[in-house]
């Protein structure tokens, strides 16, 4: 019976027809049900954070650090605060590591980039009851004139001593609530006063409720973080979202990464079976070897999913590497990318992208080194889908929102580091397997042509990703 009379009639019983369908893995909507379903659910879970932080109390707030007069509407809804570093001797491992880096050549260096330097901060708030008790989320208020503080969501210590006086974490605050992240609240008194004058080495300040909303009012955007205006720092924005928000991102970002990736694969699969050119050794390669791929694909994504859960389980950690690489990104090796998006051009933004992307991180980080040292750009790549998971992780507020758009980029991206790290593999296999055939030469040669053609794909995969990224970054901003 012929392959036609199989598909419609392998199975008669009686006058029943039974027909076959192909497996749901093999469903050529399949891929497409996993990217809508990624994104909806992003999607939906950062309509459902921005509805949550509506509600939440002192969502908007501002720390405005420095001696500087607030204008307008500000002056009359901020509070007046003095804040102190909590000393240095209370994180005695931190301590003892900053010591050793200092005697260093390069560390200051080291620990300017990663802010090892930056400490929480006590803030001697005047504020009510009623307005502590609308932050609080465990524990009880401090008592009036008592060394008790609210720890923000991530200060870490359960007391600390400053001034020779041992102050005591009673309960905590909220996570939503901006600029106290990484603070302990001090409720403002006068049997407190000595610990927060300027030569105890307090800082003048405020806390505006409302700050993020003025500002966003004023400035291109809102600010996510720390920045130096006019002599002062201010501090807001960086918040953690809810847990279901954070592990129900990570599924969609997961469900995209897949759908992206069995539509990618088949494409290649489908055009290798066609004229392709210069592409067609590399996409050979790809059809040739579907077990290698799939294990590419395993290796590289688990990494990048593995770091991002990590990130979850460790945020102030995951703060300091996004402390860092954001960094780069303003005055560090990788300014010229920042510099190109804040100039609001697509095509620049998006050369200054494939030019990292692909000439130093594919090209020569990758590919180049592989040709001497066998595996290497897997190595390199392994390295990357692990800091980039650990960085990128949707931990923060408004994390959902801007991965709507940028799981598409990710998808794009992340494949086309996955082919690099394959198409580097295709080398030393052939070379082994000529030397067991002897005919070293000719799978050396055909290795060469797999790289060289993989190279070229990787090109164009990353430009469309580049594109994309910079147009929707740009537009969309």
């Amino acid at each position: 019976m012929g392959p036609c009379a199989w598909r419609f009639s392998a199975c008669r019983r009686g006058n029943v027809v039974r027909n076959h369908k192909l497996p749901l893995h093999k469903g050529p909507a399949l891929p497409f049900v996993l990217l809508a379903a990624g994104l909806t659910l992003v999607a939906v879970l950062g309509r459902l954070e921005a509805q949550g932080r509506s509600q939440q109390v002192w969502a908007h707030a501002v720390l405005v650090l420095g001696d500087v007069d607030l204008d307008g509407e500000a002056s009359g809804e901020a509070l007046p605060i003095w804040v102190r570093e909590v000393p240095e001797e209370n994180f005695p491992a931190l301590h003892t590591a900053l010591e050793e880096l200092r005697k260093t050549l390069q560390g200051e260096g080291v620990i300017s980039r990663l802010e090892l330097d930056r400490g929480e901060r006590v803030v001697f708030l005047p504020a009510s009851g009623e307005t502590l008790a609308s932050m609080l989320a465990s524990g009880k208020l401090p008592e009036p004139g008592k060394p008790q503080v609210l720890a923000g969501d991530l200060a870490g210590l359960d007391s600390f001593v400053m001034d020779g006086v041992t102050f005591r974490v009673v309960g905590r605050l909220q996570r939503g609530v901006s600029g106290l992240t990484f603070a302990y609240v001090l409720p403002a008194d006068e049997a407190l006063d000595e610990h927060f004058s300027q030569e105890a080495g307090a800082m003048r300040g405020w806390l505006d409720p409302v700050g993020l909303q003025r500002l966003a009012g004023k400035d291109d955007g809102v600010d996510t973080g720390e920045e130096a205006i006019s002599g002062a720092v201010r501090v807001g924005g960086v918040t953690r979202t809810a847990p279901e928000v954070s592990w129900g991102t990570l599924l969609g970002l997961l469900l995209v990464a897949v759908g992206g990736a069995v539509a990618q694969v088949r494409l290649f699969r489908w055009l290798s079976r066609r004229r392709c050119g210069v592409f067609r050794s590399g996409l050979a390669e790809i059809a040739l070897r579907p077990r290698l791929v799939v294990f590419m694909h395993l290796f590289l994504y688990g990494l990048f999913f593995g770091f991002m859960c990590a990130a979850i389980r460790y945020p102030v950690l995951n703060a300091r590497v996004v402390g860092f690489v954001s960094g780069e990104f303003t005055d560090g090796s990788l300014s010229y990318i920042g510099a190109a998006y804040a100039s609001e051009s697509i095509w620049r933004a998006a050369l200054a992208t494939f030019h990292h992307n692909y000439i130093v991180a594919t090209v020569s980080f990758a590919i180049l080194p592989s040709l001497i040292l066998p595996f290497a750009g897997v190595v390199k790549n392994a390295l990357s889908f692990a800091v980039a998971g650990f960085a990128m992780a949707p931990l923060w507020t408004d994390s959902a929102d801007l991965l709507v758009y940028h799981a598409v980029t990710l998808a794009l991206e992340l494949e086309a580091y996955i082919v690099a790290a394959f198409i580097v593999c295709v080398l030393p296999i052939r070379a082994i397997k000529g030397i067991a055939h002897d005919r070293f030469l000719a799978e050396w040669s055909r290795g060469l042509r797999a790289i060289g053609s993989g190279t070229l794909l990787t090109g164009v995969m990353l430009a469309i990703a580049a594109f994309y990224e910079a147009t929707t970054l740009v537009l969309l901003r």
